[in-house]
């Protein structure tokens, strides 16, 4: 009985423990957690609501390819009939408010086309007709698209490039967003990244949440690009629309290109942050706003270059002029404030030939006149026009082919008679003459800065003297110098032979600096391709002629630093017109003339194996002259694949030459044998040797009527082969094997 009573008295424990209220909260908590959890696994395979498309990026981003969309090639057809057309692809803040106007205007004085504004998709017909994924409608009820916004085709980035528009958003030298451009002229790519940080710290600075600047942080590593979806309710219906919050850095600095890095804003805060007026409607149409830094803040005065104290050497007897003097710049009319602005983008190097030939109907000044600006402006001729901290000379090139020719295959290298010329601004030599002095004088030649360019590949280069030195130097007023001259070269080219002689060759010239480093002295081609590289129409070479030539930039380190580089590039073809005459015809003929043996009877082997062996001889003669122009190399041509072919082929006719004369030879044996008079041979044994003898003869005769179409159908695969398998594909296939 007192065990009955222990077991009672737990019962009644148990039975109150689970009548509890707090035990009877958790169990409904678990309870409603249970099924709170299967209505959540519902919605995520559910569609969520709507999804909108107000923007032409977005567009893009979701898979709509606007230029093919019937609704905005309609709206387009309507922007170009109204006012003002829709040019969209550059857009600049200026062309974004000048659209915003047009709309307004639009809207008011136009009757709008009858045309779609806004669409609702809700089948997979449409989705797909229109070019959306219609697997976005398992996600969404459906998807707005608002033709409308989006067929305008706005870019991603709306640009500010000048400084005219810097002001009209704020920007002035005082903001920390041109900080870097008062101490050097072009900041290099360490302060560039030190400016991000800071920016990046303003931006966020301006928020109290610590957790937005590390996710902030977080997104910028990450670099995710992923699309999500933000919600907003809206009469009890979700609106979704596509938005890469997420993924945006409020503050990014490009500066890939160091002479032209660029701030992006991605977001409104870090705008506000920076003290920017930025129209906020921008951020509906765009993605980001961009500022080019070297134009929002080219009116930037940076550092100057410390002048030469001549205090520091008392007593020293100083020859000549030593530095930059910026006093005297100053003092000759020289702005620094417009100096800097025009060094950050000078681009109007670019236009110095064009100047060039508007002055040749006009009459120039001469090279005395420059003198006196020299002595002005206490002019150093050994030190580069470098007026501002952490700026580089900007040097402009252009190559103008003479002729190019003797291109040898056996020393890999060729002649090239050209004029070279270069372009460059020196603030010293500003001065108050209307026309250009046009220098051509060695001694005054020697008194000017000039770059130090030197051909790397070349074997031999020198100036053409006949009948003086061939150069002339122009001055312009605004201090842009032209300088050309005409130089003889052989540069080397490393030519690869695989499918030699039907090769393409790429062969290059090199520029490179050779004392100034490239933070110094920074060498450029000119933008338009037909001045950086032209060539005289005159121009015909013998064998390989130029298919095509393109400027490049090359990499120019060195053990003694980095220097600036450039590179020219030549694509040549060889004629092969000269190979088939004099290899192709020549070497087919021969083999075709070894086939003659297989035509002729039995009785004339003599004749059959001098055929052969006299091609065998021809075509070893042809092949030591087609190689002797030729390196010695350690891979495969295509010229050694024909020779060999060719050689083998007619060893193979002399081979089978041979067989045949062996055939019959044992054939006339036989006879020979069966038609001796001996008692000791049955007729049966007779007969035997005859019909042996036969048979012989007739493999001898099978040889050569099978050669006689053999032959001309082998050489014809081979033919095939060799001209569309052999002699295509990359130049230098020969060496990867």
């Amino acid at each position: 009985m007192g065990q009955v009573g222990v077991v009672f008295l737990w019962l009644i424990l148990l039975l109150f423990v689970f009548e509890s209220p707090s035990c009877a909260q958790d169990t409904d908590n678990d309870y409603e957690a249970e099924v709170s959890e299967e209505p959540e696994a519902a919605v995520e395979s559910q569609p969520i609501g709507t999804l909108k498309i107000n923007a032409s990026y977005q567009a893009w981003d979701i898979g709509l390819n606007l230029t093919d969309l019937e609704a905005c090639q309609k709206w387009s057809a309507f922007w170009e009939a109204s006012a003002g057309g829709n040019s969209n692809k550059n857009v600049t803040a200026e062309d974004s408010s000048s659209k915003d106007a047009e709309d307004e205007s639009e809207s008011s004085t136009e009757q709008e086309p009858l045309n779609v504004e806004q669409e609702t998709v809700t089948s997979v017909e449409r989705m797909e007709e229109i070019g959306l994924d219609p697997e976005l409608l398992k996600k969404y009820l459906n998807v707005v698209i608002l033709y409308k916004e989006i067929c305008h085709d706005y870019p991603r980035v709306v640009w500010f490039n000048t400084t005219a528009q810097a002001r009209e958003i704020g920007l002035n030298a005082t903001s920390p967003i041109c900080a870097p451009f008062k101490e050097a002229l072009n900041p290099d790519a360490d302060k560039l990244v030190d400016l991000a940080s800071i920016l990046f710290n303003l931006a966020f600075e301006s928020t109290n949440s610590t957790s937005a600047i590390e996710a902030e942080r977080q997104m910028e590593e990450d670099n995710s690009e992923e699309v999500v979806i933000e919600a907003k309710s809206a009469d009890s219906e979700k609106l979704v629309t596509v938005s890469n919050e997420t993924s945006k850095v409020a503050v990014q600095i490009d500066s890939k290109d160091g002479a032209s890095p660029t701030l992006m804003l991605g977001t409104l805060d870090a705008v506000a942050a920076l003290g920017l007026k930025i129209d906020p409607s921008l951020f509906t149409r765009h993605e980001k706003v961009g500022l080019y830094l070297p134009g929002v803040c080219g009116d930037v005065v940076p550092t100057a270059v410390n002048s030469f104290n001549a205090s520091d050497f008392d007593g020293v007897d100083i020859e000549g002029n030593i530095g930059i003097n910026v006093t005297a710049l100053e003092a000759s009319g020289v702005n620094l404030t417009e100096l800097a602005e025009i060094l950050r983008n000078d681009s109007q190097l670019d236009l110095i030939l064009s100047r060039t030939a508007d002055v040749n109907a006009t009459r120039t000044l001469g090279g005395s006149f420059i003198l006196p600006v020299l002595n002005k402006n206490k002019y150093d001729p050994f030190s580069p026009p470098i007026v501002f901290e952490g700026s580089a000379v900007g040097v402009r090139f252009g190559i103008y082919i003479e002729s190019m020719s003797n291109f040898e295959a056996s020393t890999m290298d060729y002649d090239m008679d050209i004029y070279l010329l270069m372009a460059w601004r020196d603030p010293r030599l500003v001065n108050p003459f209307d026309k250009p002095i046009l220098i051509k004088e060695e001694e005054i030649l020697e008194k000017i800065w000039r770059p130090d360019p030197f051909f790397a590949n070349a074997k031999e280069a020198e100036f053409h003297e006949v009948t003086f030195l061939n150069f002339l130097m122009r001055i312009f007023p605004d201090g842009q110098v032209l300088y050309e001259t005409r130089i003889k070269l052989k540069p080397a080219c490393n030519l690869v032979l695989c499918k030699y002689p039907h090769d393409k060759q790429t062969c290059e010239l090199l520029i490179k600096s050779f004392a100034y480093p490239i933070d110094t002295v920074r060498f450029e081609w000119f933008s338009d391709n037909k001045d950086a590289i032209d060539k005289n129409p005159d121009v015909k070479l013998p064998e390989l002629y130029i298919d095509k030539y393109e400027p490049t930039v090359c990499n120019g380190t060195r053990k003694s630093g980095n220097f600036a580089c450039l590179r020219a590039v030549f694509n040549l073809k060889r004629d092969i017109g000269f190979h088939v005459a004099q290899t192709y015809i020549p070497t087919s003929l021969a083999l075709m003339f070894s086939w003659v043996g297989v035509w002729l009877p039995e009785e004339f082997m003599e004749g059959r194996i001098g055929v052969a062996i006299t091609v065998l001889l021809t075509l070893s003669t042809e092949s030591a002259g087609a190689r002797e122009h030729l390196p010695s190399v350690s891979y495969l041509k295509a010229i050694d694949l024909w020779f060999g072919f060719i050689t083998g082929f007619v060893f193979f006719t002399l081979l089978q030459t041979l067989f045949v004369i062996g055939f019959d030879k044992r054939a006339s044996q036989l006879r020979k044998w069966a038609t001796k008079k001996k008692t000791n041979v049955t007729q049966e044994a007779r007969d035997a040797m005859i019909h042996k003898a036969e048979r012989y003869h007739k493999v001898g005769r099978y040889l050569d009527n099978f050669c006689r179409v053999f032959f001309p159908l082998s050489f014809a695969m081979f033919l095939v082969m060799y001209f569309f398998v052999f002699t295509e594909g990359a130049q230098d296939d020969c060496l990867s094997r």
